[in-house]
């Protein structure tokens, strides 16, 4: 049974680090609008050769060609190989704990639609309506076949999307984005409440570390902008993983568990 157990979580990482791969390409493709952007074929943003498929083994392809491009020698951006190496990681997370559940095939799917808003908004400062409206509509039918009720779910994008809607509109957009809002919902369909007060805190605590962290280094200022996709994915993941325990752990710290059962 390990044998079998190693095979999956192999398997697991493997399937991660090449959906990260076909990642990259995708995201690189919608921000330029390059046609074809889920069937085009890969190639070198800089010489623009059409990539052949040993060079595209994710992980070993920047490895072995030490992070260059094989025909025009451009050094190729480190944070493809972090985009691989991170799914391929977080696929493995979900496919160890989740393997003997009916919810594991959604669950990858939401990590997988998740990690693509997240180096989205982290390269480009940017939230592609491609992406995170069919990752909604997905999210809401999903809700459906949850076994706890629906309305958890719906009051949770509610809050979610009322929560960034209600800062962008008072900034007049300085606050957040309109994409958050997006975000909003999309996390609270995904995760309903109350886990979703548990992201969103979960975030704020990830982007006042990293804030910290740029402003001691002089990397950032007090009027910088930090995009919040950045923050709210790795969130909703961590929350996807073990949010329930996230929970139980701030009601039993607080003395507030006594007087909520969700």
């Amino acid at each position: 049974m390990m044998y079998a157990e190693i095979i999956l979580w192999i398997g697991a990482f493997i399937l991660g680090t090449v959906l990260g791969s076909f990642s990259g390409a995708l995201i690189h493709r919608l921000h330029f609008d390059k046609p074809g952007f889920w069937t085009g074929r890969s190639e070198c943003p800089e010489c623009k050769t059409t990539l052949k498929w040993w060079n595209l083994f994710p992980l070993f392809s920047y490895a072995f060609q030490r992070g260059k491009c094989a025909y025009c020698h451009k050094k190729i951006p480190f944070i493809y190989f972090i985009l691989e190496l991170v799914f391929g990681v977080t696929f493995l997370l979900f496919v160890q704990k989740f393997s003997s559940s009916v919810e594991v095939i959604p669950l990858l799917i939401a990590v997988w639609g998740l990690l693509v808003l997240f180096f989205y908004d982290y390269l480009y400062f940017e939230v592609d309506l491609r992406i995170v409206i069919p990752a909604i509509l997905l999210a809401f039918v999903w809700v459906f076949f949850k076994e706890q009720t629906y309305t958890f779910y719906l009051i949770g994008a509610a809050i979610g999307g009322g929560f960034y809607a209600i800062q962008y509109f008072i900034s007049g957009g300085k606050w957040v984005g309109a994409g958050d809002i997006y975000f909003g919902i999309l996390l609270g369909l995904l995760l309903g409440w109350p886990l979703l007060l548990v992201c969103l805190f979960i975030a704020y605590i990830i982007g006042v570390i990293v804030a910290i962290y740029l402003m001691a280094f002089k990397h950032y200022g007090r009027k910088s902008a930090l995009p919040m996709g950045a923050f709210l994915m790795p969130a909703g993941i961590i929350c996807l993983y073990n949010g329930n325990w996230w929970l139980d752990l701030y009601l039993t710290w607080s003395g507030l568990g006594q007087f909520y059962s969700f």
